[in-house]
C-alpha cells in the first residue's frame, strides 16, 4: 500500500507585510517632517535677520543720540552760552513730557 503524503499547509507570515507598512508610514512621517522643520527653520531664519536688522537701527540710533547729547551738554557750549549772556525767554521754552 501507498502511503498517503501529506500536503503541508504553508503559513503565511503576517509579520513582513506589517514590517513593510510600518516602514513606508515611517519613511512618509519622516520625509513630511524633515520638510515641516527646513520650512520652519527658514522662517526663524528670516525672523532673525529682521531681529538683527532692527537692533542695529536701534544701535545707531542710540549712537546719535549720544553724540548729540555730548555735543549740547560739552562743557564749551554751556561756557559759551554763559559768556554770551544767553537768557531764557518764557515763549522759547518748550516742555517735552516722558512718553513722547
Amino acid at each position: 500500500m501507498a502511503s498517503k503524503v501529506k500536503a503541508k499547509k504553508l503559513r503565511k507570515n503576517f509579520l513582513l507585510p506589517l514590517a513593510v507598512y510600518v516602514f513606508l508610514f515611517s519613511s512618509l512621517l519622516f520625509f513630511c517632517t524633515s520638510v515641516f522643520l527646513k520650512s520652519y527653520n527658514n522662517s526663524l531664519s528670516t525672523t532673525k535677520q529682521n531681529v538683527e536688522t532692527q537692533i542695529a537701527d536701534v544701535h545707531q540710533e542710540n549712537e546719535e543720540a549720544s553724540q548729540e547729547i555730548s555735543a549740547l551738554s560739552s562743557q564749551n557750549r554751556v561756557s559759551a552760552v554763559s559768556q554770551a549772556a544767553l537768557s531764557y525767554q518764557a515763549q522759547n521754552i518748550v516742555t517735552v513730557n516722558e512718553g513722547q
